[in-house]
Formats: C-alpha cells, sequence, structure tokens
C-alpha cells in the first residue's frame, strides 16, 4: 500500500490567550484521505518516540529558542515539515 504524505498549510489560533500554530498534515491511502492538525511539539514529540523504538531517521527542522510567531516564520517551518514528511 502506497501512503502518500504532506504539510501543506497551517493555521494559527488562540490558546490560553497566545497564538499558536498548527500544522495540518494530510495522509492519502487506497483513495482515502485523512487530515490530522498537530502542533511543532507534538510533531518532535512523536519523531523522538519512533527514532527511539526505531532508529535512524530524516532530520526534524530544529526547535526553536523563541516562539515562532511571523507568517513568514510559520510557513518556513511548514515547508520544512513537509519535505521531512515527505522524505522515504
Amino acid at each position: 500500500m502506497e501512503i502518500e504524505a504532506s504539510v501543506p498549510e497551517f493555521k494559527k489560533t488562540i490558546e490560553d490567550n497566545k497564538e499558536v500554530a498548527y500544522y495540518i498534515i494530510r495522509l492519502k491511502a487506497n483513495n482515502q484521505q485523512w487530515s490530522v492538525e498537530k502542533r511543532y511539539s507534538d510533531i518532535a514529540q512523536l519523531h523522538e518516540d519512533l527514532k527511539n523504538n526505531h532508529g535512524s531517521l530524516p532530520i526534524l527542522p530544529p526547535k526553536t529558542i523563541f516562539a515562532i510567531k511571523t507568517y513568514d516564520d510559520i510557513e518556513s517551518r511548514r515547508a520544512k515539515l513537509d519535505t521531512y514528511i515527505t522524505v522515504g
């Protein structure tokens, strides 16, 4: 079964009076499509769990010291996540 994965977009929202970004992850397989919205921290945690249990993985875009807030910075991370998820 072939699975296609991408991170084609993101959305910004307010949580606990803070602006946060969710990355939209799309998966396609067997003529079906699913989408999930995940924060970068969720993706980073999954990456670490998979790496610890399965070894070598593509390089995840790095964490930043300060919160990413500008459209350009979030879009840049989205593009890097898209590359990360489609490698392999």
